[in-house]
């Protein structure tokens, strides 16, 4: 049928697709029906050499489409029950150490800019998620803490909060921790691990500088 102009053109089959869009949607189905290899074929070739280009596609269309996104995720989960993303991630996550691992050294920054972003945006959820979580599990909680607080990271993080907090003092080891020391702040930000028994050999304060140049010399013979 000849046309006019290339808007009659379109307006004419706008206009085909509204008279017969039951009829086009069953033809469209069954041809789906009939091709399924073939599209399949063609779908995964495509997308092999469209990685990049799909990917920035399905990224915008999530950024644009939070809704449904939400939607399409709980109708999946509603209709596949037996699925435990907990269990799933798990054995995903032991199955691919190596490789997590290696992304994360690769991309620190990236990543810690990220959980920056996150949390920013979903300070009050967090918070809230939290402090549910742990009125649910108080017990484990403490056992937790318990252990962690026996280990040389979780003894150097109390230290290092206590002078934060109380002392307004930074904490910067130069040394590695050893048994039946002390740590002494040669400066504000600064410390040496010594002796318990050196530490309390001379009276020192760091604030009146009181005893410190004595104690500041006999700490750096154990750098």
């Amino acid at each position: 049928m000849p046309y006019k102009d290339r808007e009659a053109e379109r307006q004419y089959k706008k206009q085909y697709y509204i008279k017969n869009k039951e009829k086009i949607k069953e033809h469209n189905k069954q041809y789906r029906l009939d091709h399924r290899e073939e599209r399949a074929e063609y779908n995964k070739q495509w997308a092999n050499n469209n990685k990049e280009k799909l990917k920035e596609y399905n990224k915008q269309w999530r950024k644009d489409n939070p809704e449904r996104c939400k939607q399409n995720r709980k109708k999946w989960f509603e209709e596949h029950p037996e699925y435990n993303r907990k269990e799933d991630m798990k054995e995903y996550n032991r199955k691919n150490r190596d490789k997590r691992k290696e992304y994360y050294e690769n991309n620190k920054e990236k990543i810690s800019e990220r959980g920056k972003l996150y949390y920013k945006k979903n300070r009050n959820a967090i918070m809230k998620y939290n402090k549910q979580w742990y009125e649910d599990n108080k017990e484990h909680s403490k056992q937790w803490k318990r252990q962690y607080y026996k280990t040389l990271k979780g003894k150097l993080n109390i230290r290092k909060g206590y002078c934060k907090r109380k002392r307004n003092l930074g904490f910067i080891p130069l040394n590695e921790w050893f048994v039946n020391c002390e740590g002494h702040h040669i400066s504000e930000n600064f410390v040496i691990f010594i002796p318990k028994a050196k530490h309390q050999s001379i009276s020192h304060n760091i604030w009146t500088w009181q005893g410190m140049d004595k104690m500041n010399k006999l700490a750096m013979e154990y750098l």
